[in-house]
């Protein structure tokens, strides 16, 4: 064993938890007919590299949440010990969230929830820090940030004396948080009673109608629920794809990795 998989085997995590893979978009942005976690990075199926990722850190189950129309594709090319749950509308992250946790084992008490589309990248060493981060701290709930140098189109992490107020879209975003470089990766952690207490007060978006699992964080805020957090320190280890030219751009980043 290398020193690197030995350091990570010894990141030991004191808790039963289980991973929820959010999979079920369309991804209508990607122009294309194949669902979006089946686009390759490197030649293969990004959702590929996400299991690779989360299977190293021996989590108690993996669950993805997939929709009916790729849950056939994405059983063809898993070959590993996987629990599917079938969002049947694609109604928001916060509905696909609800699928999954009808899935999740009794005796667990801690999920970490990400995004099948941005996680292709993340260590696992940094997976293991995330939610040992939460752990130790005692958290209910906990998010994933990171700083970068052009925050255009994501959502901002807004705080008050280092602690986090509230995390804004940009297009709601005021002058002042236009202006902030830190943003949520879509990495949560959270205790399942805590989860399941506010899923229930999600409201779809008058928008477009769906309900976001972002919005367990905002309301959580609102009630003077703390939120930990963990920073990620370079760029490398995420990257958002709802479009062909960040797919491109997910793929030169990983080979210039290799």
């Amino acid at each position: 064993m290398n020193l690197k998989k030995q350091y990570i085997k010894n990141m030991e995590i004191n808790k039963k938890f289980v991973v929820i893979i959010l999979a079920a978009g369309v991804g209508k942005r990607m122009d294309s007919n194949i669902s979006k976690v089946l686009h390759k990075i490197a030649r293969e199926p990004m959702i590929l590299k996400t299991l690779k990722n989360f299977t190293q850190i021996n989590p108690s189950q993996i669950i993805i949440v997939a929709n009916p129309n790729n849950l056939k594709d994405l059983k063809k090319i898993i070959n590993q010990k996987i629990v599917f749950a079938i969002q049947k509308k694609p109604t928001g992250t916060a509905d696909a969230v609800k699928a999954g946790l009808v899935k999740v084992a009794k005796n667990i008490s801690t999920l970490m929830i990400v995004n099948g589309d941005d996680s292709a990248f993340y260590k696992p060493e940094t997976l293991k820090r995330v939610i040992n981060d939460h752990i130790n701290k005692n958290c209910v709930q906990s998010i994933t940030t990171l700083t970068i140098n052009n925050p255009t189109g994501l959502g901002r992490i807004v705080r008050k004396n280092n602690e986090i107020i509230d995390i804004v879209e940009e297009k709601d975003a005021k002058l002042d948080q236009i202006n902030i470089h830190e943003i949520n990766t879509g990495l949560y952690v959270f205790e399942k009673n805590h989860l399941e207490k506010f899923l229930k007060k999600v409201t779809p978006s008058p928008v477009t109608g769906e309900k976001y699992l972002v919005d367990v964080i905002k309301l959580s805020v609102k009630e003077n629920i703390r939120v930990g957090s963990f920073n990620l320190q370079s760029e490398q280890e995420w990257h958002g794809i709802n479009t062909p030219e960040e797919l491109l751009a997910a793929n030169v980043k990983y080979a210039k990795k290799l």
